[in-house]
């Protein structure tokens, strides 16, 4: 699904989310603001390796859930905490 809104947690841009919901099953919804306010006016195979990207992130979450492990999530919650522990940077545009 892609909606056309931009989407934000905190200071980050969301450019997309695994949604695992019992009446609909699960899904991938992309934001194609977020796209926007990340990419702007980029080329496009800027474009198309951000998209690439994140489709390729969203199907591990996927695969993941049907083995029953979330271990990409535990590796976005240890990057966020370094990243909050100032340890590293992410790239979080305004």
């Amino acid at each position: 699904m892609v909606l056309p809104e931009t989407k934000r947690e905190e200071e980050f841009l969301i450019m997309a989310e695994y949604v695992e919901e019992g009446y609909l099953g699960c899904f991938i919804v992309f934001y194609y603001g977020s796209f926007a306010a990340l990419l702007g006016n980029a080329e496009p195979v800027v474009w198309e390796e951000e998209l690439r990207e994140t489709v390729w992130h969203e199907l591990r979450h996927h695969l993941e859930s049907l083995a029953g492990v979330d271990d990409l999530g535990r590796e976005e919650l240890e990057e966020l905490t370094r990243y909050r522990e100032g340890k590293t940077s992410l790239y979080s545009p305004a």
